[in-house]
């Protein structure tokens, strides 16, 4: 009896080993599904969309499952049920306070919640994201976002994600990721992200922005959300009829993958029944190191230990520590 009770016990143990094999290694709780990306690569004439525009649309990455799991899991965030009992960085919209129509961000999920940090820290991503960019010493998350666009829900200004993550670290070129995983189907009706075509290979100009790297055209009007990109283009002599801004369509469970430098936004949800979620991972270099003058910003700097220029796993974790070849 004891010996059958033994196998029994050594069996459950032996499955739930081999269940967290394609899981990150952190931690699930024992309650929570474990997520499934579905591929961790990319082929030749994705990376090749890439670099040529800035971006690229991938129809499939997330499971049917590990969507519908992340949907369950969004109102808990912005009602404040953190599973792993710790805030995350930054919480914008609460629950009985903020408007119903406003627009909803949370950074840094992965800390507050078990089922985000095994999506955002999971392995397939990080070795997709290395093997675009040829990273060999691997790939870190520099932060998350969970995103929450409500029917009426405002624009996102135009914006290049390089002047509040990459400008933060040395060296600079090619050194992060974003990564937007959607949760629902997006298109123009409801928001989608449109990106400036091309836009990462204009010459690089100064930009009208606050201490954190911020374009002060980031919360804008519906009328002007693009206004930003305009003005960045002409500043490095692009002309405004090489301007080519295009919207993405992205069903539920499906990706876009951009560069640091490509210039994007989105407009308003205009739908009267059709939300638009996601959650996004900004994906950096394993190696990359806090730049030394001048200092990084608040938003990264807080992270710095004393005047090492290190990165601390705590603040970000390695996701991938295998080397890839572009």
């Amino acid at each position: 009896m004891c010996s059958i009770v033994f196998w029994k016990v050594l069996s459950r143990a032996h499955l739930g080993i081999l269940r967290r094999r394609f899981c990150t290694s952190y931690v699930l709780q024992s309650s929570s599904p474990c997520p499934e990306v579905l591929r961790d690569d990319l082929t030749a004439a994705e990376k090749d969309a890439f670099w040529k525009d800035g971006y690229v649309v991938l129809p499939s990455l997330l499971s049917a499952d590990t969507v519908s799991e992340l949907k369950n899991t969004f109102p808990k965030l912005f009602a404040g049920l953190f599973s792993t009992r710790v805030y995350p960085d930054e919480w914008h919209w609460r629950e009985g306070i903020s408007l119903p129509s406003a627009s909803r961000e949370i950074n840094n999920a992965w800390k507050s919640d078990y089922f985000v940090r095994a999506v955002v820290l999971n392995a397939a991503i990080g070795k997709l994201v290395a093997g675009l960019m040829g990273w060999q010493a691997g790939t870190r998350i520099g932060q998350d976002d969970v995103l929450w666009k409500p029917c009426g829900g405002s624009s996102v200004g135009f914006h290049q994600d390089a002047r509040y993550i990459s400008d933060q670290f040395v060296p600079y070129k090619d050194n992060s990721v974003t990564v937007w995983m959607g949760l629902d189907d997006a298109d123009d009706g409801n928001g989608c992200v449109q990106y400036a075509k091309g836009s990462h290979r204009w010459p690089r100009a100064d930009l009208d922005a606050d201490s954190n790297g911020i374009s002060q055209a980031f919360h804008c009007t519906p009328d002007s959300y693009d206004s930003a990109v305009y003005a960045a283009a002409a500043r490095s002599r692009v002309a405004k009829d090489d301007v080519h801004i295009v919207g993405t369509t992205v069903p539920a469970g499906g990706a876009i993958l951009h560069h640091q430098d490509t210039w994007h936004g989105s407009g308003p949800n205009r739908s009267t029944s059709r939300v638009r979620r996601a959650l996004v991972g900004h994906y950096i270099r394993g190696d990359v190191s806090f730049r030394r003058s001048p200092p990084p910003s608040y938003i990264y700097g807080r992270y710095q230990l004393g005047d090492s220029g290190a990165l601390h796993d705590s603040f970000f974790p390695m996701v991938y520590t295998g080397s890839c070849s572009p």
